[in-house]
């Protein structure tokens, strides 16, 4: 899969009506955070185009998630906005990829409605193969759905 732009995320996710608030560098989210899903890129907004998209969901403000397809723990300039998070810190996306983008829609379409938020997040994590580079099959058919 190819790599997204901010403006096909944004056009993707709008498309469906999810409770999305936008596109943001790491260092750029707008304040408060509000309910809802921040597709967040990890390169700082002072330095280049992005490098790779990571979701901040807020269910509120003592539970939110933090996704991250390489399965790290959100960075320091979003983890001081939040009080408590949880992350996934399985790698799901191999190295060499470039989807990124479509991990991080796919994780906003699993979570939209859904009741138990860490339950889903942990039952969205196991949809993936321990080795990653079988999650792009995976995430196709995801997509397919």
């Amino acid at each position: 899969m190819n790599e997204l732009s901010n403006k096909q995320i944004d056009d993707i996710i709008h498309e469906q009506h999810l409770k999305y608030n936008g596109c943001y560098s790491k260092d750029a989210l707008p304040l408060p955070l509000t309910y809802g899903f921040y597709v967040v890129n990890m390169q700082s907004s002072y330095a280049g185009n992005g490098t790779h998209w990571c979701v901040l969901y807020i269910n509120d403000r003592e539970n939110a998630c933090w996704w991250d397809p390489f399965g790290f723990p959100a960075p320091l300039e979003v983890e001081k906005l939040l009080k408590k998070y949880y992350y996934n810190d399985k790698d799901i996306q191999d190295i060499n990829a470039t989807s990124c983008g479509f991990f991080s829609i796919a994780f906003i379409k699993y979570m939209t409605g859904r009741k138990d938020v860490k339950k889903s997040f942990n039952d969205f994590v196991k949809l993936f193969s321990k080795n990653p580079k079988n999650n792009d099959k995976i995430l196709k058919y995801i997509f397919k759905l």
